[in-house]
């Protein structure tokens, strides 16, 4: 027995369940076209995910980059407190400031 055969003498079962009689050709239609968009579905949300993943992994390569950009800044905090034996250290427009 086919998917379809066995998707229609389902519908008729439950379609007979609930008092509904329908014809042998109307169930066949309505099965396929209940088929096709379960496959509808299915695609869309195949794509949902794709795009949700494929965001994920921008999302995770940009903060992998914000980490790395963040290290460096420390870095470079730590060596000129280091090298102007100061405490405080501060980024003016486009200059390091510290106070001596």
């Amino acid at each position: 027995m086919t998917k379809q055969e066995l998707r229609i003498e389902c519908l008729i079962e439950i379609l007979d369940t609930v008092g509904i009689s329908a014809t042998l050709e109307q169930v066949e239609k309505i099965s396929e076209s209940f088929s096709l968009h379960l496959e509808m579905e299915n695609e869309l949300e195949s794509y949902q995910y794709t795009g949700h993943k494929e965001e994920c992994l921008k999302c995770k390569r940009l903060e992998d980059e914000l980490k790395s950009a963040n290290n460096t800044i420390k870095i470079y905090h730590n060596n000129v407190v280091k090298r102007r034996k100061t405490e405080r250290v501060w980024i003016d427009g486009d200059t390091v400031m510290y106070e001596p």
